[in-house]
Parts: C-alpha cells; sequence; structure tokens
C-alpha cells in the first residue's frame, strides 16, 4: 500500500505519535486515529506586536484537548452508528501536536463516561466524517477478533512486518474457505437460532450466529441422548429451551 501515494489510514490511539504520523504524511498519506486521555495540543501562535524583537514563539495556547469539550460551545449532530440514526455532542478544533509536521484537526465528542478524542491530519474532513471513519476502524477491529477467536489463528496483535503478511493472508483464506462450506448449509434447520442477547443485525454468515447455532444443536443431541424411548421430544425441548437461551 506504501508503494503508492494518497489515501486516508485510520488506527487507534497508539499510532497518534509524530514519527508514524510524519512518515505517512511524507509519502502522501493521511490518518485518523484516537488520542490518548491526556494529549494536548496548542493554537497556531498570535503574530508579535509590530516592531517585536526576539524569536517568534512556536505555538500559542496550550489545551488540554478533552477539557475543550467545556472550554467551547458544543455543536449537536445526528449520524448513523451501527445501523441506528444517534445524537452526538462534540467540539472541533484545529491545532498543533508536539513534533507534529502540520496541524491536526481534533475532534472531542461527549461519551458515557469520558470524552472521546479523535484526530485527523487531513483538513478537508469534517468532524462527523473523522467520526464516522473511526467507527469504520472499530467495525473491522471487531471483525477481526472475531475471524481470529474462531478460525483459531492465534493472536491478532502482531508487531512485526513479516508476522502481520503471514497472520492476514492465512486470515481470509480461512475466512473465505469456511463461508464457501458453509453455503451448502444456508437453509438448513439447525442454523436458525435467536438469541435475546443479540440486539444487532446479523449476517447469514456470521461467525456468532453459526457458534450459537452449532452450540444449541450440540447442546439438544445431549438432552435428548438421555430420554426415554417413547418420550415426548418436542416437550422435553420446550422445558429446556430457557437453558438453551443461556448458552446461545
Amino acid at each position: 500500500m506504501l508503494g503508492r501515494r494518497g489515501g486516508t489510514g485510520v488506527a487507534d490511539a497508539y499510532y497518534a505519535k509524530a514519527p508514524f504520523r510524519n512518515g505517512l504524511l511524507a509519502r502522501g498519506f493521511h490518518v485518523v486515529s484516537r488520542l490518548r486521555k491526556h494529549a494536548v495540543g496548542w493554537d497556531a501562535p498570535a503574530p508579535p506586536p509590530p516592531g517585536t524583537r526576539g524569536r517568534k514563539p512556536r505555538y500559542g495556547r496550550t489545551w488540554t484537548l478533552a477539557s475543550l469539550l467545556t472550554a467551547e460551545t458544543p455543536r449537536r449532530a445526528r449520524l448513523t452508528r451501527y445501523g441506528q440514526l444517534t445524537a452526538v455532542v462534540f467540539v472541533v478544533r484545529d491545532v498543533w501536536r508536539r513534533d507534529v509536521t502540520q496541524t491536526g484537526r481534533v475532534v472531542v465528542l461527549a461519551g458515557a463516561t469520558e470524552p472521546r478524542r479523535l484526530v485527523s491530519t487531513d483538513l478537508v474532513l469534517s468532524a462527523l466524517q473523522i467520526h464516522e471513519s473511526s467507527g469504520a476502524r472499530c467495525a473491522l477491529a471487531l471483525t477481526l477478533r472475531d475471524l481470529t477467536h474462531h478460525v483459531g489463528l492465534g493472536d491478532s496483535q502482531g508487531t512485526t512486518t513479516l508476522a502481520i503478511l503471514r497472520f492476514v493472508p492465512l486470515a481470509w483464506l480461512a475466512l473465505c474457505l469456511w463461508r464457501l462450506t458453509l453455503l451448502e448449509h444456508l437453509g438448513a434447520g439447525w442454523r436458525h437460532v435467536t438469541s435475546s442477547r443479540v440486539s444487532l443485525p446479523e449476517a447469514p454468515l456470521s461467525f456468532q450466529r453459526v457458534r450459537r447455532a452449532l452450540r444449541a444443536w450440540a447442546t439438544r443431541q445431549i438432552i435428548l441422548a438421555n430420554a426415554t424411548p417413547g418420550a415426548d421430544v418436542e416437550k422435553i425441548a420446550r422445558d429446556h429451551e430457557p437453558l438453551l437461551q443461556m448458552l446461545v
């Protein structure tokens, strides 16, 4: 990917450091990421009064970025998150960050327990576009975690280029093979299992959905294997439905 120029990457707070950002900016890339809890930023310095001698200040006012939510008048907007229209409260400000070669657009959003802090090196993006880009990263991260957990390819937290180049193709190859196998069973009765704990819609080939269906099927086989000959199988299944709901 780095052989081409242009594009925007989305990362977590670990990659908000200056060396990573400056390296991508030098290659024509932009970055959207979260910021750490105590991240700070600086306004551009005010022009010195005429006739003032000495070195021009590098930075202006210092901000603890989380405090922007109370220091400024927040804006309100609505956007789609996880398929639902959600109201968000936020402030946006372009600031300098230590050792980064250009200003970044910081978006601070009100959260349930503490503000969420996002930053983009692309000043063309609006605050809502930055928020939506960060949300897309979360969805991809959850998908990859789900994939590694159920396919069994180990830890996804690779820190070397070789580990990442090996892990990602293996993970997606396993995903494709698994889904090709599953296509034959789309209409099978054992796959149609509902759970009261699942609020979001699921894809037909979701790993979570298949895992619950297989767990419910295996539990039914264990329960019915101990039934006496001639027993009312349907009544036994109904009586154990609360147990199945707990398992799925």
